[in-house]
């Protein structure tokens, strides 16, 4: 791609702009073959220099450029700049340099990519201006050309740096946005459970329904605390596993107990493989991962529905998957799975009350060396899985156990 703009700096790259109003001073420069000083410099320059004829050949080269053009200087000599210069900005380029042979503008400048070998591009930034004679005409054209490439790498980087604070901020509001609504909401029902029992005029059982309401919205906020925590301390370098011999499927089964303790309207149907190896894994955060992904389920499930948790050995790993019946709203979990958050006021239909619970099953999953997924692409039928690697047995040692830092 070549740019082709002000040579005064009055438009930005990309744009082309060539300066009218100012005189062309005559100049003549030395053969780049004499041993004059100034031909010496020129031979010796960090940067390209090329003597250019009217019909945009080269005339005479110094060894930089031929650096720069990955050629030897005498193999450029005779070709022309075109070669150079990517096909479809030629005739953009030429234009331009045609109203720098009649003098209508004292220089022209652009760039040029070329392709390495390596996939990536050299840039270059040409200058010309016009060598005139006696008579006031232009007999050849100066060249110089420097290596723009690190200033793309520059700008490159400093768009991708903008575009990752983009981003953060974007995510950050939306976390921000999340984590109000969510402790608006439960704060809300605390409150209005506890003015109406303050009121007194409820009887003592009305009395114990409004306390198990303020418990179980203290319940939600303490999980939301808890996760925000979890969230940032498993993030963290700092954080590490605590690997032991786990029975997934009895994580399963305990975790089904615990939330049907709870008083769901859900019926959770297991069809665990019995012969399902044990792993190698923090129990404790497993359980959380297990326990966050049921409950999500049954937070986005339709009511009186089925939960179906089924677990399967599938080649070197361990594969549990959490199928539930959904609304026909197709609902961007894959976001909610990766901690990212659209606002509740842009976006009213979002499933509320899951907090952080699959970005943390997630984080969870992922530093167990496995993998999770979200497939809710019909919105009706939705199914949440993972998959965690089985160790290679080794002789003396329990096959799930991964070797230890000390290497015992």
């Amino acid at each position: 791609m070549v740019s082709v703009f002000d040579p005064n700096g009055a438009n930005s790259v990309c744009a082309v702009g060539l300066t009218s109003n100012t005189v062309p001073i005559p100049r003549r420069w030395p053969r780049l073959t004499t041993h004059s000083p100034v031909s010496q410099v020129i031979q010796h320059a960090p940067f390209g220099v090329a003597r250019v004829s009217d019909d945009m050949r080269f005339v005479s080269v110094n060894p930089r450029l031929g650096t720069l053009l990955r050629e030897a200087p005498d193999e450029v000599v005779g070709t022309e700049v075109a070669r150079f210069i990517p096909l479809e900005d030629r005739v953009q380029v030429l234009r331009h340099v045609r109203g720098l042979l009649s003098g209508a503008v004292p220089s022209v400048e652009f760039e040029s990519a070329i392709p390495l070998e390596d996939g990536t591009s050299q840039w270059l930034r040409w200058n010309l201006t016009g060598s005139q004679g006696a008579d006031g005409t232009i007999e050849h054209l100066l060249a110089t050309v420097e290596d723009a490439t690190p200033l793309h790498k520059a700008d490159a980087a400093a768009a991708d740096h903008l575009r990752a604070l983009e981003r953060l901020d974007y995510l950050i509001a939306g976390f921000a946005s999340m984590v109000s609504h969510e402790t608006r909401t439960a704060l809300t029902g605390i409150q209005g459970m506890s003015e109406l029992i303050l009121s007194g005029d409820s009887d003592p059982a009305e009395v114990r329904e409004y306390a198990q309401f303020i418990f179980k919205d203290a319940e939600r906020l303490n999980r939301l605390l808890g996760d925000m925590l979890d969230l940032s301390r498993m993030q963290s370098r700092g954080f590490n596993l605590q690997a032991k011999p786990v029975d997934i499927n009895q994580i399963a089964r305990q975790t089904v107990e615990r939330i049907l303790r709870s008083g769901i309207e859900r019926a959770i149907v297991c069809d665990l493989d019995q012969s399902l190896p044990v792993v190698a894994g923090d129990p404790d955060r497993l359980t959380q991962a297990i326990e966050n992904l049921t409950r999500f389920a049954v937070r986005c499930s339709t009511k009186d529905s089925r939960i179906d948790i089924a677990s399967r050995p599938v080649g070197n790993s361990v594969q549990m998957k959490i199928g539930y019946a959904g609304t026909e709203e197709v609902v961007d979990f894959d976001d909610w799975l990766h901690g990212r958050y659209e606002r509740y006021e842009k976006n009213p239909t979002s499933i509320t009350g899951v907090g952080l619970g699959l970005a943390v099953a997630r984080v969870i999953i992922e530093r167990h060396g496995g993998q999770i997924w979200v497939d809710n692409t019909s919105g009706i039928n939705c199914e949440l899985g993972f998959a965690i690697p089985i160790p290679a047995a080794r002789p003396g040692r329990f096959a799930g156990m991964p070797r230890n830092r000390e290497g015992a």
